[in-house]
């Protein structure tokens, strides 16, 4: 088959197919890498010119998806491309049972005994899964399903960690000497073995096998926790109840696209809705992401206004307006503080465009990961912690200096009330900083960021080095209340795994600072210190976070109108 797709003789087509139906004759049918050569019959089949060999196909993929003895990466390679099959020739029902089978398949590929990396790594065969799987929901008309699908299946490693992160106030009153193994279970869990070039002052990662008998004893404790009364949601995803509670005040949207069609999912505290978006397409979608990040993370960033001006028109006509305009939000000026409230879950490609700015003027807007991360940062804080920690550094090595981090550190220092004083320049090393944020209720800072090809590996550029996401996932910080990441792109993921909004602001959000204000492109020094001198002169007066970021990005966008780049990249994340 790889001769064939290089030359395009039929002769080894036909011939791949001889050997592929003679591979499964082979084989016993309880052979664990029976679901492999399947997917393999299914595929090749699909290659032949004749058309009627498409049931055959499908029932290739759908046996190997239900293959007990295959493995599970097999399995939901058969059962997502049973799924596909199923749904671009209108076979609605079977895609239901093939996203079925392949979510039955996914606690295995994410397992907490394997590492971080490892599941990241199998996530990718998950990738755009959610959309497609909530789509075959859509079509059936149970738009709770479709949300359920979505969650289960975007912000996958978001939702483990989370899991990790379970409220333990009230397991601590009735059953301290669980909660005292839950902590225990957890230092083990979260903690990664270091990126090669970021081992400095790295904690020691657990071996295999004390990551394998760690999960299968956090397993076992969860039994134990759930069986205790008034715990028995303990560690659980939201139910579809609290779901809905977590949009109370505003409405959450989630943008959904798919190669066959795009809808906006819609939840309410009180009702969950589909708006139909006949003007997206992914395509249209991917189209405008090769145009808009050369233009926003190049070196030049020479057309970066006309670019972004032409996608946030685009976003208005293809996805913002039709959805509000659905939703009856009024038209035309409107004071900010009676603006609805929406919170933004982009899906695919839309992922790293500034849905928020092409409806500046109609709505007050958040991004959240998933439904179950806004119903996670509505926790309360738990009270205490020491104060702001404010860090501002210009200049550390081969890195360009900045003019204005620390002159920002030390205006938001003076601005926080209770505030230490600032961590600046070389003062700001990793131990510092890591021995620091435990304690801290606020966290400013003004540095350098840097986005990997690995987002895990995106990081805080610190004095003495990097302060990666995987490691700050770890953390467990329980007094946290706003995180405020004033660098380049921390709140970009990438285009690879984007469903999963792996960046340094969902790392923030994942150690428990219920709010944070990201980046989603690189910012400018002088603009990112205008912007903060805004948004504290919100935040002192006792403004919503959300609020403060709408505003602060309306008061640039007045002074600069014409250059979409300088205001419209600031985002906020939570409740």
């Amino acid at each position: 088959m790889s001769r064939y797709g290089k030359f395009g003789a039929a002769a080894d087509r036909d011939e791949a197919l001889r050997l592929n139906r003679l591979s499964l004759r082979l084989y016993p049918i309880d052979h664990p890498d029976r679901a492999g050569h399947l997917f393999n019959l299914g595929h090749t089949l699909l290659k032949q010119p004749d058309p009627a060999v498409v049931d055959e196909a499908m029932a290739a993929f759908r046996d190997g998806a239900r293959t007990p003895s295959g493995s599970p990466v097999h399995r939901i390679q058969c059962g997502s491309a049973w799924a596909d099959l199923a749904m671009s020739t209108g076979q609605w029902a079977a895609a239901r049972s093939a996203w079925h089978e392949v979510f039955e398949q996914l606690p295995l590929l994410i397992d907490h005994r394997l590492a971080r990396a490892d599941r990241q790594r199998h996530l990718h065969l998950f990738d755009g899964v959610g959309p497609r799987a909530a789509l075959a929901r859509i079509d059936e008309g149970d738009v709770d399903g479709a949300w359920a699908a979505l969650e289960q299946a975007r912000g996958v490693l978001f939702g483990q960690a989370l899991e990790l992160r379970a409220d333990t106030a009230e397991l601590r009153r009735v059953r301290p000497d669980l909660a005292a193994e839950v902590d225990r279970l957890r230092g083990i869990l979260n903690t990664e073995t270091a990126h090669p070039a970021f081992e400095l002052n790295a904690r020691p990662a657990p071996s295999s096998t004390a990551r394998r008998e760690a999960a299968q004893q956090w397993r076992q404790l969860l039994a134990t926790i759930r069986a205790t009364a008034g715990l028995d949601r303990f560690a659980l995803p939201p139910t579809p109840d609290q779901l809905r509670e977590a949009g109370a005040g505003g409405l959450v949207v989630a943008v959904n696209v798919t190669t066959y069609r795009c809808d906006a999912l819609t939840l309410t505290e009180s009702s969950a809705d589909v708006v139909p978006l006949p003007d997206l397409t992914e395509r249209d979608a991917r189209a405008m992401v090769d145009r808009f990040l050369p233009a926003v993370h190049g070196a030049t960033r020479s057309s970066a206004a006309a670019v972004l001006t032409q996608v946030l028109a685009w976003l208005w006509d293809s996805v913002t307006g039709p959805v509000l305009r659905h939703l009856g939000v009024p038209e035309g000026p409107a004071e900010d503080a009676a603006m609805p409230r929406v919170w933004w879950i982009p899906t695919g490609p839309l992922s790293v465009l500034p849905v928020h700015a092409s409806a500046l003027d109609r709505v007050v807007s958040s991004y959240t990961p998933t439904v179950r991360a806004l119903h996670h940062a509505r926790r309360p804080a738990v009270p205490g912690g020491d104060g702001p920690l404010v860090v501002g550094i210009n200049e550390v090595p081969d890195h360009r200096p900045l003019q204005n981090a620390v002159s920002e550190a030390e205006f938001v220092a003076a601005t926080l009330p209770g505030s230490r004083p600032p961590v600046l320049d070389g003062a700001a090393d990793r131990r510092t900083i890591l021995d620091r944020l435990p304690a801290s209720d606020w966290a400013h800072f003004a540095c350098h960021a840097m986005a990997m090809p690995d987002p895990a590996e995106s990081h805080l550029v610190l004095h003495d080095g990097p302060l990666p996401v995987r490691e700050l996932t770890g953390q467990s910080l329980d007094h946290a209340r706003l995180a405020y990441l004033s660098a380049c792109t921390t709140a970009f993921g990438g285009t690879s795994l984007a469903d999963e909004s792996i960046h340094i602001a969902s790392a923030f959000q994942i150690a428990g600072f219920p709010h944070v204000v990201g980046t989603l492109w690189p910012i400018a020094d002088t603009a990112a210190l205008e912007f903060a001198r805004h948004i504290y002169g919100q935040l002192n007066v006792g403004t919503d976070p959300a609020l403060a970021v709408h505003r602060a990005v309306h008061a640039v966008r007045n002074e600069v109108p014409e250059r979409p780049h300088l205001w419209a990249a600031h985002v906020h994340f939570g409740p």
